[in-house]
């Protein structure tokens, strides 16, 4: 059984994988949405920002890879 921590707002609550009594509507913005959908929002939000993140990393990077070459000419 897999367990894990989740917390919205200031409230963190433990939630198993095989129990589905958490998945309660929340009001966020005068619309309904499960919990379930918000844990998933926020993992999207993460993971969009972490590409970011490493994607703007490798960009300079090679910026900086093409001046040398440049350089080289």
């Amino acid at each position: 059984m897999m367990v894990m921590t989740v917390g919205v707002g200031s409230a963190a609550k433990v939630v198993s994988n095989g129990d589905l009594s958490w998945r309660r509507p929340v009001t966020v913005a005068r619309h309904q949405i499960s919990e379930f959908e918000l844990i998933k929002e926020v993992i999207i939000m993460a993971v969009k920002r972490s590409l970011k993140k490493h994607t703007d990393n490798v960009m300079r990077f090679l910026e900086g890879l093409s001046s040398r070459l440049s350089q080289l000419e």
